[in-house]
């Protein structure tokens, strides 16, 4: 699995969640700014990635996600990535 993997997956997570196609995703998207996401969003949204991936993510993890980027380095962080 890749990181471009990893963020492809996110992407179709988010539609699912805020309905926000993926090509109005990027690394620096904000979820506060960008996605309109407050805490029970983000917490519904890092409850997917579990669901996706296995993982557990901390309820202080999720709200600390400014950005796309964040949730993907954080779901990267726990897999095999390869280059």
């Amino acid at each position: 699995m890749t990181k471009q993997d990893i963020e492809r997956t996110l992407k179709t997570l988010v539609y699912a969640e805020f309905a926000i196609e993926a090509e109005h995703v990027a690394r620096e998207t904000l979820f506060a700014e960008d996605i309109g996401a407050d805490d029970l969003d983000m917490i519904s949204f890092s409850m997917r990635i579990e669901d996706q991936y296995g993982i557990a993510v901390p309820e202080d993890v999720a709200l600390a996600w400014t950005t796309f980027g964040d949730a993907v380095d954080y779901v990267a962080g726990t897999q095999e990535v390869t280059a």
